[in-house]
């Protein structure tokens, strides 16, 4: 996870315009895409490989939380928050990670929990 937010500052300070100032609104979107699509086909694999779909969500809740707080402490690094404006950042940043790691997470786990219960029922049907 670390490395996915060094990697995102990496690229987004190479790839940001510095002669006009202007953020690069595609680098994040292209950065919120590939965090979706990891997300997608990790726990689509986490679901298939699981007994218990509660159980193949949970390290998601944690990295969305995680990535969450990891990114207002890296911004306030390079940028001086102070203490409160952190906190505010902190709290407007854990929810939509929730939302944008969560919700794929869980759509991909449950239809990689179904292909994993087909399949096996598949299994014990030729046994």
């Amino acid at each position: 996870m670390l490395a996915g937010v060094g990697a995102y500052f990496y690229l987004a300070e190479s790839l940001f315009d510095h002669q006009t100032g202007d953020a690069n609104i595609g680098v994040g979107l292209l950065m919120f895409g590939l965090l979706a699509l990891t997300v997608t086909a990790w726990a689509f694999v986490d679901g298939y490989r699981s007994q218990n779909l509660l159980l193949a969500l949970l390290p998601w809740v944690a990295v969305a939380f995680a990535v969450g707080v990891a990114l207002p402490v890296a911004v306030a690094a390079t940028d001086d928050l102070d203490g409160e404006a952190l906190v505010e950042e902190i709290l407007g940043t854990v929810p939509f990670m929730i939302v944008l790691v969560v919700v794929p997470a869980a759509l991909a786990a449950a239809v990689g929990k179904a292909a994993g219960a087909s399949r096996s029922a598949g299994q014990r049907s030729r046994t």
